[in-house]
């Protein structure tokens, strides 16, 4: 059976959401990630994944990491109704895959270590504010791309809009998505004029309008529990 490690409060999330969405069956196996003593950093786990972050699988002997490329690789395996059906589709998918990752992820962490995880004495304010300038202008071009169309992957709900809007929930859902486009800093108002968490989480809504609100973000298919793990 296919084995997901990683807490589901971490990009592992979007991997637990596809699972979810399409049937696939699978174990969740929490590996902890924040402690000093994080299973992420002991041997066993470095065999798996020697980056010691999360998500990995194991799909019946097959090993692999990120997030996005698992998703992508189990969607197509089996047979997911979330990939893509065409080529233009799919090309639609692997863009935002890589304008997440190149342009959100990295400043959005700065941003959300430096007002919410860290303790207030190891808070750089400066580091912080220069991630939210870096933000804003990226957040836009998906903040438009919702005002254009129905989902990430226009008006059809597929793998592209769990793994972009995963990443706007407060646990990084996703496909973190965490991800973590929109995160705690921005459902907090931490973008100061930035005023869109409610854009980012429709998509998911219009997907199961009665799971998902700005102010408290859950899955469609009831993960809270998956959450507190």
């Amino acid at each position: 059976m296919l084995k997901i490690f990683g807490q589901a409060r971490s990009r592992t999330f979007r991997v637990l959401w596809l699972c979810e969405e399409s049937s696939i069956p699978y174990e969740h196996i929490p590996v902890s990630i924040k402690s000093d003593d994080a299973q992420c950093k002991e041997p066993w786990y470095l065999a798996l994944n020697p980056n010691g972050r999360v998500p990995t699988i194991d799909d019946d002997g097959f090993v692999m990491w990120e997030s996005w490329a698992i998703n992508i690789y189990l969607a197509k395996k089996y047979g997911s109704p979330l990939y893509p059906p065409s080529p233009s589709g799919e090309g639609r998918m692997l863009q935002w895959a890589f304008y997440v990752a190149n342009d959100i992820e990295a400043h959005m962490n700065t941003l959300n270590r430096n007002r919410v995880i860290y303790p207030p004495e190891k808070r750089n304010p400066t580091l912080a504010a220069e991630a939210e300038s870096a933000l804003r202008p990226k957040l836009a071009v998906l903040d438009d791309q919702l005002r254009q169309a129905a989902y990430f992957g226009g008006e059809r709900w597929d793998g592209v809009t769990p793994s972009t809007t995963g990443a706007t929930g407060r646990a990084e859902l996703g496909m973190r998505s965490s991800a973590n486009i929109a995160s705690v800093c921005l459902r907090n108002g931490r973008l100061g004029e930035y005023q869109s968490p409610q854009l980012f989480i429709s998509p998911v809504q219009r997907h199961a309008p009665t799971a998902i609100t700005a102010d408290t973000y859950q899955s469609p298919n009831s993960f809270d529990q998956l959450m507190q793990q």
